[in-house]
């Protein structure tokens, strides 16, 4: 693995270990992350670094954010909720892979 990848690895980890103790949430997201493939999320993670608004990503940047639109909707689903956009009104946070959509990105009621 080269030193880029690892680097964005551990930043990652760090982010969601920072949290104080775990989240409802946490389960799903957890969940839906692993339904995705590692290089769809290498993908996202480079297209949050650029902070690029979301109409001017790639279009493997818009296929990797689907991805995981789709897995949030089915562990959501799983879960017993309604929606995906009920599950982010009832386990709101201030971070979460959800939280793409508040600025028009793949994710959220808001990209609908």
């Amino acid at each position: 693995m080269n030193m880029r990848l690892l680097r964005k690895i551990e930043r990652l980890e760090g982010s969601v270990s920072q949290r104080l103790g775990p989240e409802p949430r946490d389960a799903v997201v957890g969940a839906a992350l692993a339904r995705v493939s590692t290089a769809d999320l290498l993908v996202l993670i480079d297209a949050c670094e650029t902070h690029r608004a979301y109409r001017e990503w790639s279009d493997g940047q818009v296929s990797a954010g689907e991805s995981l639109r789709s897995a949030m909707e089915a562990e959501c689903l799983q879960a017993g909720f309604k929606s995906l956009a009920e599950f982010d009104r009832t386990c709101q946070t201030t971070l979460s892979p959800t939280s793409l959509g508040r600025s028009g990105g793949p994710i959220g009621d808001s990209y609908r």
